[in-house]
């Protein structure tokens, strides 16, 4: 059966990488050390695939004014509860989006315009700082 000898190959590859563990850090260190560009632009597209997915999933547009230009889109926190995904922002951008499209947290994610994010900002009063109110 071809998949039992895939099952084998890859247990295989996988108690190799265990064995071998530090030559093949090294070597990977050694890699991308002497091929940044290729990292940078790997690195850039995966982003970029990532985002582009999350965005996908979430209906390519504005939930409040309906605007669909990929470069005014930003992810929102519906309960304003960013300082809980701090971290995944700082490690890796990728796992961000994969935990914004999934299915456990439908709810807890938007996509709204830069606009409107601010004003959803100002009027939950989600800046930290205090607000200035306009004379009209």
């Amino acid at each position: 059966m071809p998949y039992a000898d895939l099952e084998k190959r890859v247990l295989a590859n996988k108690q190799w990488r265990l064995a071998h563990r530090e030559e093949l850090s090294k070597y990977m260190r050694t890699w991308n050390a002497n091929n940044r560009d290729k990292v940078s632009k790997n690195k850039r597209l995966s982003i970029q695939r990532a985002k582009t997915r999350a965005f996908e999933v979430m209906g390519n547009k504005c939930n409040r004014c309906g605007i669909t230009d990929w470069r005014v889109l930003q992810i929102d926190h519906v309960f304003a509860d960013r300082r809980a995904d701090k971290h995944l922002i700082g490690h890796n951008i990728c796992h961000y989006y994969k935990k914004v499209i999934d299915p456990v947290n439908v709810g807890r994610y938007q996509l709204l315009c830069a606009n409107c994010n601010w004003i959803k900002r100002v009027e939950n009063k989600e800046n930290g700082k205090p607000q200035i109110e306009l004379l009209q």
